[in-house]
């Protein structure tokens, strides 16, 4: 006999779901994108710098990470020629960065593997669950942010 649920349980239950959903997004962004010497991480820093140079803090919030995690990515795309640091006149201690021709060249790599990929998963689902789900997620995540 199943115990009677209590409150907080779907919210519990909900967050167990997104993780395992946010940890299978990761694997398929990672094999992905693997061969071309990137990570989903990576790639998601990479994608945060395509409308312009950006603070790591700006990224980090932008994609959901820590600070000190986008970071040691950001440190690693520096050092790969992905992305380049420059001074920022706003505030001498955050550089921003930038994508190089190199980051650039990578993201238009991807793109068309991200396009097919989408497309395929969006195939077989239910189009007005999924509406629905993007639109709970992102009202759960704006609930979030604002504490």
């Amino acid at each position: 006999m199943r115990p009677e649920p209590r409150p907080g349980d779907t919210v519990t239950g909900l967050v167990d779901a997104v993780i395992a959903v946010a940890g299978a997004f990761t694997a398929q962004g990672d094999s992905l994108v693997g061969d071309l010497g990137l990570t989903a991480s990576r790639w998601l820093l990479l994608g945060a710098l395509q409308d312009g140079p950006a603070t790591i803090a700006a990224v980090a919030r932008r994609r959901g990470l820590r600070r000190q995690s986008a970071r040691e990515s950001m440190d690693r795309l520096e050092r790969a020629g992905l992305v380049a640091r420059s001074p920022n006149p706003a505030d001498a201690r955050a550089p921003l960065f930038t994508l190089t021709a190199a980051g650039l060249g990578a993201l238009t790599a991807v793109e068309p593997r991200r396009a097919r990929w989408a497309e395929d998963l969006e195939s077989q689902l239910d189009p007005a669950a999924l509406a629905t789900t993007l639109a709970f997620l992102t009202t759960l995540r704006q609930r979030l942010r604002d504490g």
